[in-house]
């Protein structure tokens, strides 16, 4: 069985349900057992349970996986905390962390996740950590503006490259990493940059750095929305403050997830994609064409033009 926490905010939820689509034996934990995502996590079958503040280490009893999220709210360093302290046993846990969460100096969105780490990587036991690029799915807040302006309002800093990462590929890394050792294809044990603040060998703490497969700067990804949608998107960098406020104005998001966003996006411009991905799945990452390709209705603009017409504007 393979515990998720913070499996009813909104990143949790989604890589949870993926989970239990393609493995099975799931089990969810969640802040309150009556919210709309908990019962529906329960309606797949996910076996959903109370995390608590703080949890307790019988959280995990019965589960021989744990793939530890801390939340994405200002308090994130101390819930994690708890987490890694209350599944200590455990013995096959993932933590996931974002790119760049190694670099000095890293903004106070991001630190919290260098203390996880830390802390993480002192565990006896086996231990992966995730680094994850900005979320192809993240994109999806920018929805409503292309579809009223025709534009994709991006931080300036990406007119250099940005390797975004689409959830399914952490789904089936996490899916391959625990598996039972019979099923595992994966050679897991030696897969990843050896942590730098592990105990000892016998932890064989690992960090897997997972991005999508191309670094492509703003304008290449307003063409491949351009591509699925059939009109022309045009790329406009912008400023901190004018995409932070575009997506405030969503409402999907509170001010520590604005700036964690932005933080993301400015600490990861530029970076590098790994092949990481590649190595646990066996399959390249998923390129952001084919996310495009699947959320084109979000994106369409209103009263599009005719895709011949408009295609030939550019």
């Amino acid at each position: 069985v393979l515990l998720v926490t913070n499996a009813d905010g909104p990143e949790g939820y989604a890589l949870t349900a993926g989970l239990a689509a393609r493995r099975g034996a799931v089990a969810a934990s969640v802040a309150a057992l009556n919210s709309t995502k908990a019962r529906a996590l329960a309606a797949m079958g996910v076996d959903v349970r109370l995390q608590g503040a703080p949890p307790q280490p019988t959280l995990f009893a019965g589960v021989d996986a744990a793939f530890i999220l801390a939340p994405l709210t200002a308090d994130r360093e101390e819930r994690g905390q708890e987490l890694i302290a209350a599944a200590a046993s455990v013995p096959n846990a993932l933590l996931l962390s974002v790119v760049g969460a190694d670099l000095p100096n890293v903004p106070p969105s991001l630190s919290a996740y260098a203390a996880l780490e830390r802390n993480f990587s002192q565990r006896a036991l086996g231990a992966r950590v995730l680094r994850t690029a900005f979320y192809q799915q993240n994109l999806l807040l920018w929805a409503e503006s292309v579809r009223t302006s025709r534009e994709l309002l991006l931080p300036s800093v990406l007119r250099s490259g940005l390797a975004a990462l689409h959830q399914d590929d952490v789904i089936q890394t996490v899916t391959n990493l625990t598996a039972a050792p019979s099923d595992s294809t994966t050679g897991r044990s030696g897969v990843g940059e050896r942590c730098p603040h592990a105990l000892d060998d016998s932890a064989d703490c690992r960090i897997l750095r997972l991005t999508g497969p191309q670094a492509l700067g703003g304008a290449a990804y307003a063409d491949a929305l351009t591509r699925s949608v059939g009109s022309a998107i045009s790329f406009v960098a912008a400023t901190r403050e004018r995409v932070a406020s575009l997506l405030r104005g969503t409402g999907q998001l509170d001010e520590s997830e604005v700036q964690l966003l932005l933080d993301l996006l400015a600490l990861q411009a530029g970076g590098p994609p790994s092949d990481d991905v590649k190595l646990v799945t066996g399959a390249d990452a998923t390129p952001v064409s084919d996310f495009f390709d699947e959320n084109a209705r979000a994106f369409r603009p209103v009263n599009p033009y005719r895709r011949r017409d408009d295609l030939r504007q550019r």
